[in-house]
């Protein structure tokens, strides 16, 4: 499912789960995240499928080599509220090498658990890595990707997101920059 450029919503292709994912514009200025989105996704699952390996909201970038450093820093983070119960949310890092290319890899950064009623913001930062020694495929159908990957095996109530943010170098309290709206979707 496509949500916004670069960004879908992932999960096994068989799978039966009823996932519900909603789009929204905040209605009124809003003071919680500062930055007043005018956005939010709406995540939540009411019958999970227990054969699902994963759940991912995700970015995609084109070429495996994108970002790739053992060095640069780059900090993601985004804004959530969970309206009810807990829910413990991975950022992983997904490498496709292509078709004919080295096998897909996938790590697990960090585990959010989103709590809170209340908007809060979440900020990992992290390095993408190198990928020397594999091989990337003739088809130019590589990729890196930034995921977002929700609870497979239990239920959970609606989690709304707002405000992502990828920067480079090591933020602590990273804030959107002030950027029409036209801008930010094109960087998207």
């Amino acid at each position: 499912t496509a949500i916004a450029p670069g960004w879908t919503f992932e999960r096994p292709g068989g799978s039966t789960a009823e996932d519900i994912v909603t789009f929204f514009v905040f209605n009124s200025p809003i003071t919680s995240p500062p930055d007043n989105p005018r956005y939010g996704v709406q995540i939540s699952n009411t019958d999970p499928d227990p054969a699902d390996t994963f759940k991912y909201l995700q970015v995609t970038y084109d070429n495996v080599n994108t970002f790739a450093s053992a060095t640069n820093q780059f900090t993601f983070s985004f804004w959530a509220s969970n309206t009810s119960g807990t829910a413990n949310v991975e950022l992983v890092l997904l490498k496709n090498f292509g078709t004919g290319g080295s096998v897909a890899t996938q790590q697990t950064l960090t585990t959010f658990t989103i709590a809170n009623a209340a908007y809060t913001q979440y900020i990992f930062t992290f390095n993408f890595g190198l990928n020397t020694g594999m091989t990337i495929g003739p088809n130019n159908d590589d990729f890196v990707a930034i995921a977002l990957n929700f609870p497979t095996s239990s239920s959970f109530n609606p989690i709304i997101l707002t405000d992502f943010l990828l920067t480079p170098g090591t933020i602590v309290t990273p804030v959107l920059p002030d950027l029409p709206e036209f801008i930010s979707t094109y960087q998207a």
